[in-house]
């Protein structure tokens, strides 16, 4: 079996996972959209997928990202999902359709310093620490509306939505709080539509809580790499 074979196959059962716990939840598979991070993974592998119906990618890291970025096939639209450092912030405004991970207003304050120098809208998530863990991206969830609200104030930057990584540990609960921010938000600012949240492990409770962007890798190609 080559390359493309195998990755047919594997994104044939994810999405027939996706279908499964769709139907088991009483939701549409069409309203959970997949954005593989593709972390680790080459720009050849990557180029296979639009042909599958995979145009959208998730990268975690500037220097990885900028370094494919040349060899990727133009189709892909590209999310960056990993911590942003302010230093590489001018690398990815512009340049991304999706920045999902905004946690502090330092960071707000340079992507729209760089949206305005560009001349662009910067559409962006949230991120919400739904594992409580310090160290970690995001913030809390007693803080999230509070932090969209300052947000509004930031005329180029677009908020669409949350972004989360669930611990491994309470996934569920996790899922179910992340869920309850979201909607609580969702009531009260237009166009905020989007909960990216999921990834290989932990597919089930993210999709039954809302998950409308999904991000798995594993799942799709295999253990990474971190020696290629």
């Amino acid at each position: 079996m080559d390359e493309r074979e195998q990755l047919l196959e594997r994104l044939n059962a994810l999405r027939a996972r996706i279908r499964r716990i769709c139907d088991e939840c009483g939701r549409d598979p069409a309203s959970v959209r997949i954005v593989p991070a593709s972390k680790t993974r080459s720009a050849d592998l990557l180029n296979l997928l639009p042909d599958l119906g995979i145009t959208e990618l998730g990268e975690n890291r500037v220097k990885e990202w900028t370094e494919k970025l040349p060899f990727a096939d133009p189709r892909i639209r590209w999310h960056f999902i990993g911590q942003l450092q302010t230093n590489k912030v001018k690398y990815v405004v512009g340049r991304v359709a999706l920045i999902q991970s905004l946690d502090r207003i330092e960071l707000a304050d340079e992507i729209l310093r760089r949206a305005e120098k560009e001349d662009v809208v910067v559409p962006c998530l949230v991120e919400l620490n739904s594992a409580r863990r310090e160290g970690r991206g995001g913030v809390l969830p007693e803080e999230a509306s509070a932090f969209v609200d300052r947000l509004a104030a930031y005329p180029r930057i677009e908020v669409r939505g949350l972004m989360t990584v669930l611990p491994q540990e309470g996934a569920e609960e996790a899922a179910t709080e992340t869920e309850a921010v979201f909607r609580a938000i969702a009531s009260e600012k237009q166009g905020f539509v989007e909960l990216s949240m999921g990834m290989s492990g932990d597919l089930e409770p993210a999709i039954r809580h809302g998950a409308t962007i999904v991000r798995p890798g594993r799942a799709l190609f295999g253990e990474r790499n971190y020696n290629g």
